[in-house]
């Protein structure tokens, strides 16, 4: 796996984590001030603190178990990149759900940050016949 690759994985888990923990305020300092989140149901968010409000109001009670794979990232500038990746999200119900996210980020300072994401919800035959032709 390439270093950035490796990066972006580790960004991802990041970002995760804070959402797991139920801490909306970790997950949005991920962001940029400026960064905008589409949801999967295709509601807009703009800046740190209605990214902060809306990872709030999505937090599960139960606990969940994610993963993330990283499927394919593009530099697209010095220091910045796209990423394309599917979180899985396993409730304690038995219960779960996969996203395909995208992400814009770029490097300041050595560390992550990212500038956009949007979240699409996936089922079983999209993601079965959909991911297995993306490039890696």
């Amino acid at each position: 796996m390439s270093d950035l690759r490796e990066r972006i994985r580790n960004f991802v888990a990041e970002l995760l984590k804070a959402y797991d923990r139920g801490d909306a305020r970790s997950f949005a300092a991920l962001f940029t001030d400026q960064a905008h989140l589409t949801s999967a149901e295709g509601d807009a968010y703009y800046g740190r603190d209605e990214i902060a409000s809306f990872v709030s109001r999505l937090r599960c009670p139960e606990p969940t178990r994610t993963s993330v794979e990283v499927l394919r990232v593009q530099e697209i500038g010095s220091g910045a990149c796209t990423a394309l990746a599917i979180v899985r999200m396993k409730y304690e119900s038995g219960l779960g759900k996969r996203l395909l996210v995208t992400l814009n980020v770029g490097a300041g300072h050595g560390s992550l940050s990212c500038v956009s994401a949007s979240m699409t919800r996936m089922n079983r035959s999209w993601s079965n016949a959909r991911t297995s032709r993306l490039p890696r």
